[in-house]
């Protein structure tokens, strides 16, 4: 059986765009065809046609709008895709084309910032990662108030949530279902 990364590293650049993309998103929730599409400033039509290349290959799984891959092992060898050398700048650029996107970004945007320290700071300044990290830990905390569960229900993902003494949300973190 090929590896992965050997699979990936054979497909034509636009699925290889289209996948670098997707590696940026939550693997479990994947992420929605126009999401990809505005990111890539292409055709949904076009971004389809890619990951449907990639979906006969087994890489990804498309359900109506959504993709989402189907491995994590697929994910990381699409992120590995990205050159060690530019994967910071790219990462930092993925977060502020989402920052568009609304509030249900700001944890993608938060985890993909934490992931690309350390960020020049022309493109992103202190005061706006700062925002950020502020506008999260507000979007989560109302999010679990409305459900009416404790405003500080963390679950751990990737390289993990904690929160400071400041009760500031410092790495990655998702709401638990129980949220």
């Amino acid at each position: 059986m090929e590896s992965p990364r050997r699979t990936l590293s054979r497909l034509s650049s636009d699925v290889q765009a289209a996948l670098r993309v997707l590696s940026c998103m939550p693997a479990a929730q994947g992420a929605d065809l126009k999401l990809v599409a505005r990111l890539l400033s292409r055709p949904v039509t076009a971004v389809r046609t890619s990951c449907e290349k990639a979906g006969v290959y087994g890489i990804v799984r498309l359900v109506g709008s959504n993709v989402t891959f189907t491995h994590d092992r697929h994910q990381e060898a699409a992120r590995a895709l990205i050159a060690e050398r530019d994967r910071s700048k790219f990462l930092a650029e993925m977060a502020r084309k989402l920052e568009v996107e609304g509030p249900e970004s700001i944890f993608i945007m938060a985890d993909l910032l934490t992931e690309a320290m350390p960020i020049d700071p022309q493109e992103w300044s202190a005061g706006e990662i700062s925002e950020l990290s502020t506008s999260s830990m507000f979007f989560f905390s109302s999010h679990c108030r409305s459900a009416g569960s404790d405003p500080f229900c963390l679950e751990s993902a990737g390289r993990g949530a904690k929160i400071d003494s400041k009760r500031r949300v410092r790495g990655s973190a998702s709401i638990r279902q129980s949220c």
